[in-house]
């Protein structure tokens, strides 16, 4: 999800829905750059993403921007 995020109204509740269709360990990858006038700061991704039961698998990132991975955990 390529700077999109910030276009959704109510991103927190799009991420249970992907995490629902996603096979325990498919992974979601959201990248956000702050040139994005809807950019998502970091800190609030994660919380609408572990709230959604997601774990962080992957971060890469400088003052621009960033690429989170995360990852549905498989509890099989």
């Amino acid at each position: 999800m390529v700077t999109a995020l910030g276009e959704i109204p109510e991103p927190a509740k799009v991420l249970p829905l992907i995490f629902a269709a996603l096979k325990p360990g498919g992974r979601l990858l959201v990248a956000e750059t702050i040139f994005d006038p809807h950019y998502v700061r970091r800190a609030r991704l994660r919380e609408m993403a572990r709230s959604a039961g997601f774990a962080e698998r992957a971060y890469s990132g400088n003052v621009f921007g960033y690429n989170i991975t995360f990852e549905r955990p498989d509890t099989g």
